[in-house]
């Protein structure tokens, strides 16, 4: 069946797709708010996993739980120390709000000690108020980048205890085994624009992590 072009690609390959990648994770988040399950399952069910996936490190964590609220900002931050995906997440009958701290990083290398001032800056920002929140921080990547930028992705990972997040993994290990949700925006992120083979992980899970 004949579909519109993609939204994610066109003629040309392009460094300068984070950005976006970052209004669709803010919204795939908002999407997994309890509000909106009656107003389109399929979208708010996928949503929770990889709300779940990113918070948890696992898809199913937020089965059977109601997300209350979800509270995104983007490019958050004073000065040089600006949040990519700032978001709050409240969660029915949880002491504490969730918070999880994203750097989006798609070819580009990171700085030595970015991650470390970002988290510096999260840390201080909620400063008497961690009875209050449960932070957490990832770093998001497609999956395909070079050896290089995997090594120094697992040191400053290492150092400033962020959580490695694959965007291929979200959508092969979970989203595919469900399949497309029938929402032209949700389905064009999370189905098309890898259908196309723009990225293609040639390494399980377990072979990523190391395990």
């Amino acid at each position: 069946m004949q579909k519109l072009p993609s939204f994610m690609c066109d003629d040309y390959d392009t460094d300068k797709c984070e950005l976006l990648i970052d209004y669709y994770m803010s919204w795939t988040f908002r999407c997994a708010q309890e509000c909106y399950e009656s107003l389109d399952f399929n979208v708010n069910s996928q949503s929770k996993k990889v709300l779940s996936k990113c918070l948890f490190n696992h898809e199913d964590c937020l089965k059977n739980r109601k997300i209350v609220n979800v509270k995104c900002g983007k490019n958050c931050g004073k000065g040089n120390e600006k949040i990519d995906l700032w978001v709050e997440v409240e969660i029915e009958n949880d002491k504490k709000i969730h918070v999880l701290i994203v750097e989006t990083k798609m070819y580009t290398q990171i700085g030595q000690g970015q991650l470390e001032k970002y988290k510096e800056f999260v840390n201080e920002y909620y400063k008497g108020k961690k009875n209050k929140y449960d932070l957490k921080y990832i770093l998001l990547r497609i999956e395909d980048y070079s050896n290089a930028q995997e090594k120094n992705d697992k040191i400053e990972c290492k150092h400033a205890k962020y959580r490695q997040v694959w965007l291929a993994v979200i959508h092969y290990d979970i989203l595919k085994i469900l399949g497309e949700t029938g929402n032209i925006l949700f389905d064009e992120f999370w189905f098309r624009w890898w259908s196309k083979e723009y990225v293609t992980p040639s390494r399980s899970e377990n072979e990523i992590f190391g395990l």
